[in-house]
């Protein structure tokens, strides 16, 4: 099983450092226990048009805003 979870971690970073996302929006990054990658971009508007960007290039991003999470930490989230 820590294989596996070793297996997802590294897919993360290897999926972060593809996108190009920069460390401080990936908090969960250094301990991750899942598939689910979450990319905290603040505002519910910025979500909201990252996540339209990415599906228009084929991606499946999910924008979470709240009352989910707090007005000021919405986010996308990717699962590997």
């Amino acid at each position: 099983m820590r294989e596996r979870a070793v297996r997802v971690r590294d897919l993360l970073a290897d999926f972060a450092n593809e996108m190009d996302l920069p460390a401080c929006a990936m908090p969960c990054l250094q301990n991750a226990c899942g598939p689910v990658l979450p990319w905290i971009t603040g505002d519910a508007a910025s979500a909201l048009a990252a996540a339209d960007t990415l599906r228009k290039a084929g991606f499946d991003a999910r924008a979470i805003r709240y009352p989910t999470v707090p007005h000021t930490e919405a986010r996308l989230r990717f699962t590997v």
